[in-house]
């Protein structure tokens, strides 16, 4: 049998700290048992999972999603929305090498996500299984194969990416849990049915990884249809959920009130601002010291209107010396621009 981590590795292993979830769901149980029907050897994994579910999100992922938040910031393109968990959310349960037991988990940050896949899969189903459903609407907004009509097939209008955990959502910043899926007839399923099921079977507890706390959904494409996609999807995720064990009650979500996603705003602040004419970056140095986060696009462009055209072409502005005042929202220690208006005297 070859062994699945090195001798001399497995002292580094145990002793890790907030090692990378995805790592140590598929190499990171150095001491594999395979537990038989009395369930022996279950305690090594459990306490491996268990291990797992207190790793918080590490700073590099606030720090992404932050990012992540800023580029998705243009409401003509993105619409962003977030949906809290309501009980645990089970995805990705097929992907878990020695545990037997996975969760789709980002290979960059180590926290999870939902594939962009999953959440159009499952607006998807939600919207077909209507009584009246509209298959030209159906093909509209999630695209289509090659058929009769569409010789080439039909691309979706909106585009559903990967939704991102929320950091901060819930339980000190840690994502994962333990839940436990009980096998009554283990014997039965390991012989493939060839040994009978009966009620003297020995039910056998098993750990499995669950995610707690809110997701973040961002939708792209012309307002009009992301909007109606994102009524969809958010029906989609209350009435139907998303990912495995949904008929146990797994993966149902709930809307979160705008009021609770509202950023804090400040007054108008003295600031000098900076302006990128080639990345079409905008960025403001408080006068405390503070930087806001590069607001870009045509977000950016229509603040940069607010501004006389002779201060929008000068030299101070791409110095990041021209003083100016600004509204600042801040989230999760990020400062956005939200207003810009000249000094005032």
């Amino acid at each position: 049998m070859i062994p699945l981590v090195r001798d001399d590795l497995r002292p580094l292993i145990s002793a890790a700290n907030g090692a990378h979830p995805g790592l140590l769901i598929q190499r990171g149980w150095s001491d594999f048992v395979k537990t038989d029907a009395d369930n022996a050897g279950a305690g090594g994994k459990t306490a491996h999972i268990e291990r797992i579910c207190n790793i918080p999100a590490p700073d590099i992922y606030l720090r992404a999603y932050q990012r992540w938040e800023v580029a998705t910031k243009d409401d003509k393109r993105f619409c962003c929305f977030e949906m809290k968990i309501e009980n645990r959310l089970l995805i990705g349960l097929s992907g878990g090498g020695a545990l037997e037991t996975g969760c789709a988990i980002s290979h960059t940050y180590g926290m999870p996500y939902l594939p962009g896949s999953s959440v159009k899969g499952a607006a998807r189903a939600w919207l077909q299984a209507l009584p009246h459903a509209d298959a030209d609407l159906v093909r509209e907004i999630f695209g289509c194969e090659a058929d009769e009509r569409d010789l080439s097939g039909l691309s979706g209008i909106v585009g559903f990416h990967d939704a991102w955990w929320v950091p901060e959502s819930r339980c000190d910043k840690k994502p994962f849990v333990m839940d436990v899926v009980t096998s009554h007839h283990p014997n039965y399923y390991g012989s493939e049915g060839e040994t009978a099921a009966t009620d003297l079977d020995s039910p056998v507890p098993n750990a499995i990884i669950g995610v707690q706390g809110s997701f973040r959904f961002t939708l792209e494409g012309a307002p009009e249809w992301t909007r109606l996609a994102k009524n969809i999807l958010e029906a989609a995720l209350a009435e139907r959920g998303i990912g495995a064990k949904t008929a146990a009650g797994y993966g149902y979500m709930a809307r979160i009130k705008p009021s609770a996603l509202q950023a804090k705003q400040s007054d108008f602040i003295a600031a000098r601002l900076s302006w990128n004419p080639g990345s079409r970056a905008l960025k403001a140095i408080l006068d405390d010291g503070r930087k806001t986060a590069p607001l870009a696009g045509d977000a950016a462009q229509s603040l940069l209107e607010n501004l006389p055209a002779e201060a929008r072409a000068g030299k101070k502005i791409k110095e990041g010396k021209l003083r100016v005042e600004i509204r600042v929202a801040e989230q999760r220690n990020l400062l956005q621009i939200i207003a810009l208006r000249e000094k005032q005297a």
